[in-house]
């Protein structure tokens, strides 16, 4: 009998190896859970962190997204209003060379007339010396 109570014991012993390892791996899986739950709550906490953080900045870049818009439209405006005064302007130089036309028109008729006067004047001289000249030559 003293066979069987050794091996009796030498099993419990083992069980109690095997318990003290369950109760070793329950408590390692315990920790494991509780540092896993701890790491998840710190990648929320920095995962929230983050959003905050990528939502401020989009926040600031659309204002300034809206900042830019009203600059580039005021810049429009003005080059608009620019864009009036060079017309006109140039509105201004059209009717600036309408009265060069005019004046050119009035020059042109001038000389037409005064080219006429001068070849009536030189016509009527020639014919004076002519006329003299055929006068003596039948005198």
């Amino acid at each position: 009998m003293a066979d069987i109570e050794t091996r009796v014991s030498t099993l419990e012993g083992k069980m109690e190896e095997h318990s003290a390892l369950i109760a070793d791996l329950l408590r390692d899986i315990r920790e494991g859970r509780d540092e896993t739950a701890r790491q998840f709550g710190d990648l929320r906490a920095d995962i929230s962190r983050q959003f905050d953080t990528m939502q401020r900045q989009c926040e600031t870049m659309q204002r300034m997204v809206e900042a830019l818009q009203t600059d580039m439209a005021r810049r429009f405006d003005h080059v608009d209003a620019r864009f009036q005064q060079v017309d006109g302007r140039f509105q201004q130089i059209e009717g600036r060379f309408a009265q060069i036309d005019t004046r050119f028109l009035a020059i042109d008729e001038k000389i037409d007339r005064h080219f006429v006067w001068v070849i009536g004047t030189h016509v009527a001289v020639l014919l004076a010396v002519v006329g003299a000249l055929v006068g003596s030559y039948y005198r």
